[in-house]
């Protein structure tokens, strides 16, 4: 393999032309805002009456003020003309940011510095009638924005007000996003943005190569001979984080094929919502639309999402395959476990008659005899087999993030593993059971289907799952959670369980990361709880996360380390729910 000559070269050019360039000419007076970030973030949030982060904007987008519920302001405090006047040219930009966030009035970006001011003048002069502590603040730095604002000084402007929050904060998401941790180094650099509009490239499937990447060839093969080259990239973190930095991120490529290779990195992503819609699937067997929770707004956005609801057609007997033999194995074992329970007999309390006396009524009567009172008179114990009047509702994600692997196996096969495992040990059982899959594409694509209805038979749906659990699209699971619930409030049963399989991670084409789509399933479990419905996640993921006990509350959600516990898992959570008391 080659030496890379070329790129140590261009390294040596591009090292000498910075420091030919010099280093920027930094303000004695100037402010960083790391310093500050904590405290403005805690003003910001007791403002808003909500969390807002406060983020460096892009020195590319200088007029990028908030979206993604996060307020974007210079990495440096340098309008003040002293250290004094630009700490408080931060707590001038927060407290205006803040409160016009707080307000949910959004417009368009101010081409001008003289719309700007205005813009902000009457905003700034409404927070001084109302706060007095704020008005010699606003009083104080006044005439200079005006100044500015007759001189046309919109840069000067943008840095001490910022735009007003735009039709970009809109969207439901209003979420902190945050990037991912990774294994290995990192290299700290600053969080890249998005234009305020950027370009839009929607590419078809059949385009090929949207972006290309040259790889160096394999020429010969030899015995290694010693040497000490990084072959992968760990001692060029810092030029990797220079690079980045002077990158303007203006583009989107939008397509539906899979991603072979992902590179992680802070780039936070907010589109325009209106951009997204999905088309219509006029084959769809029901459409339904569902609210979606905003956190930000604390209300429900009206028949926001709209659930296509479908019903997977079942296989043919004869191409029914007989499960493996460990998973026939597990699923014996369960089934011997189910049928003990089910054929249990119990002892009813406070009978008119039976064979045992009942010694709590007993004592109670004495007790109401020694008062001077009716007693009643249901004295016995009667021993009766009782119906165990249970639905349940396993709901499968089917996402892309089921396309990950987990212990060397992906998660798909995993759930299609388990599924079978229930599906086995139940078939020819009393148990209503319904399977449901969902995925999403946007807010107007909600998929809904239903792999078995809940008196169907198990052998015709077996032989479907490994098609019917195909990962893709993305995991919005508040209207899934929200049908199911429907699903299973009209069934009449005195039980109904909800088991959700998902790693329950919300994301969405249309923005439903972080705190709002977090808030929205949240919503979604209260929902069915509040319904007398049992819900229980379930995750196969190698480590716990947060937000689990968020989403569920605590003790109710199972992380499986061992790929092959889900199907025992999700039995005995049916068994659970067939032992609980009304």
């Amino acid at each position: 393999m080659s030496g890379g000559w070329d790129e140590r070269l261009f390294g040596v050019v591009h090292r000498w032309w910075r420091a030919a360039r010099g280093p920027a000419p930094v303000d004695p007076h100037a402010v960083p805002l790391d310093a500050q970030r904590r405290r403005l973030e805690l003003l910001a949030g007791a403002i808003a009456g909500f969390p807002i982060a406060i983020r460096v904007q892009h020195p590319a987008r200088p007029g990028l003020s908030s979206r993604d519920g996060g307020l974007h302001v210079p990495a440096l405090a340098v309008r003040g003309g002293s250290v004094a006047a630009n700490e408080q040219s931060y707590v001038l930009r927060v407290v205006l940011g803040a409160s016009a966030l707080a307000t949910g009035e959004r417009a368009p970006p101010c081409a001008t510095a003289a719309a700007l001011h205005a813009r902000w003048a009457a905003h700034g002069a409404a927070l001084a009638a109302r706060w007095p502590g704020f008005a010699p603040l606003w009083s104080a730095w006044q005439p200079r924005l005006a100044r500015w604002a007759d001189e046309g000084d919109l840069a000067a402007l943008f840095d001490v007000l910022g735009q007003w929050p735009g039709e970009d904060a809109t969207t439901p998401a209003d979420a902190a996003a945050g990037g991912l941790p990774a294994a290995g180094a990192r290299a700290a650099r600053p969080a890249a943005r998005l234009a305020e509009t950027p370009e839009l490239r929607h590419v078809e499937e059949r385009t090929p190569n949207p972006m290309l990447h040259n790889f160096e060839k394999l020429e010969t093969v030899e015995e290694y001979g010693g040497g000490s080259r990084t072959l992968d990239g760990r001692d060029e973190l810092a030029a990797h984080g220079e690079a980045l930095a002077e990158i303007a991120f203006d583009q989107v490529i939008r397509t539906r094929e899979t991603a072979q290779t992902m590179l992680e990195s802070d780039v936070d992503v907010a589109l325009p919502p209106a951009r997204l819609e999905a088309a219509t699937d006029a084959s769809a067997a029901r459409e339904l639309r569902y609210p979606e929770w905003s956190v930000r707004a604390q209300r429900y956005l009206a028949d926001w999402c709209r659930v296509v609801e479908t019903a997977d057609e079942p296989a043919a007997a004869a191409a029914v395959a007989p499960p493996a033999p460990e998973l026939l194995a597990q699923a014996r074992r369960l089934r011997v476990a189910f049928e003990t329970l089910r054929n249990r007999y119990e002892w009813e309390r406070r009978r008119h008659d039976g064979p045992e006396l009942d010694l709590d009524a007993a004592v109670r009567r004495a007790g109401d005899l020694a008062r001077g009172t009716t007693p009643e008179d249901r004295l016995w114990l009667r021993r009766r087999w009782l119906e165990r009047d249970l639905v349940t509702l396993v709901l499968v994600d089917r996402s892309l993030s089921t396309d990950a692997w987990v212990g060397g196996r992906r998660v798909g096969a995993v759930i299609a593993d388990a599924l079978c495992v229930l599906g086995t040990a139940l078939d020819g059982l009393d148990a209503r059971v319904e399977i449901a899959a969902f995925c999403s594409n946007t807010r107007q694509d909600c998929r809904y289907a239903i792999l078995k209805a809940f008196d169907a038979p198990w052998r015709p749906v077996l032989a479907a799952l490994p098609e019917s659990l195909r990962a893709e699209g993305y995991t919005r699971i508040g209207p899934a959670l929200r049908h199911a619930t429907a699903r299973l409030a009209a069934v009449p049963a005195r039980r109904r369980a909800l088991f959700v399989v998902s790693d329950s991670r919300p994301t969405d084409y249309d923005a439903y990361e972080g705190t709002h789509g977090l808030a929205d399933v949240a919503r979604a479990v209260e929902e069915a709880r509040g319904r007398r419905i049992a819900v229980r996640g379930f995750a196969v993921a190698a480590s716990r996360r947060a937000h689990f006990e968020k989403l569920y509350g605590s003790g109710q959600y199972v992380l499986l380390h061992d790929r092959d516990s889900l199907g025992a898992k999700l039995f005995e959570a049916h068994l659970a729910a067939l032992r609980a008391r009304l």
